[in-house]
């Protein structure tokens, strides 16, 4: 499963973005090194290595923050981070687990995955606060510098690129919504799956952290919902290839999940390949005509 994980990312439907000096393929790097060392993180602290745990969780939000630098939705990272910051102080609240670790200890982590999470926060202000510097001192009249939250980005999403709440639900963009379709298909269904709502038969052939992909799900179906309400939505094709779920889920089906007897049948999975290969090859036509996706 994990080797058809790493082919599926290798034809992602990010194509071209993924092959090119582009943000995707960094993006996706940053993604996927700052989710194993949470990973890590979690599973040190099971094993009653508080150091090694704390350690991780904050290079994982190093990680996580550098990956804000290279893209925005980097951001939805920190509610790993969040999660389980609620989660430790409520158990010091309730006094839930409290035999595991000491008080200290549980409040240690709590100013870790604080800690981590401003780092996170640190990777998507700080650009802004460095353009806010250049462009917004000396009386400057640029016409986001005297906005509530004056947010380069922000202003240039929306002034030159029109991104906003519903702003792409135009006629002349339905084409564009069925481009995306297929992918945000995969990555709603998948996410669902990742948070349990919905179970697939024959899970039990495979040994999932089931607390795990619900964390990794959630980012992944929420930057989905963004993409269709707020984004660009053609942009998802591309931005996908940094989430994982999805990856797991088509795996899954293609590998263990063939092999169970209540999924059996399931050929659907070779389309699924079939639209990323043949969508690397269109979307390089396309690209290379200044058309979407960009």
């Amino acid at each position: 499963m994990a080797f058809i994980t790493a082919c599926l990312h290798v034809v992602s439907p990010a194509g071209l973005f993924l092959s090119a000096p582009y943000s995707e393929s960094l993006f996706s790097l940053l993604s996927f090194t700052g989710s194993f060392l949470y990973l890590w993180s979690g599973r040190e602290l099971e094993a009653g290595n508080i150091f090694q745990s704390n350690t991780a969780a904050l290079a994982s939000a190093i990680i996580f923050g550098l990956s804000c630098m290279v893209r925005s939705n980097g951001l939805l990272n920190g509610i790993f981070f969040l999660h389980d910051f609620i989660l430790q102080i409520y158990g010091v609240i309730t006094g839930a687990n409290g035999k595991s670790n000491t008080l200290f200890s549980r409040l240690f982590r709590i100013g870790i995955l604080g800690a981590g999470g401003l780092i996170i926060a640190l990777g998507l202000v700080l650009p802004q606060a460095i353009a806010w510097k250049d462009y917004c001192t000396a009386g400057s009249n640029r016409p986001w510098c005297s906005n509530t939250f004056p947010s380069i980005y922000f202003y240039v999403q929306d002034y030159y690129w029109d991104v906003g709440m519903f702003r792409y639900w135009t006629l002349p963009n339905v084409p564009l919504f069925l481009l995306a379709a297929p992918m945000l298909t995969l990555m709603i269904v998948s996410g669902v799956w990742g948070i349990g709502i919905k179970n697939t038969a024959g899970t039990q052939s495979i040994d999932f952290d089931k607390t795990l992909l619900r964390k990794l799900a959630f980012p992944q179906l929420l930057l989905a919902v963004m993409a269709i309400v707020t984004y660009h939505v053609q942009i998802i094709t591309r931005i996908s290839s940094g989430y994982m779920v999805w990856y797991w889920w088509v795996a899954y089906q293609m590998s263990a999940g063939r092999a169970a007897e209540e999924v059996k049948g399931k050929d659907w999975t070779k389309f699924v390949v079939r639209y990323m290969v043949l969508y690397g090859i269109i979307q390089s036509v396309l690209f290379a005509g200044f058309l979407p996706p960009a």
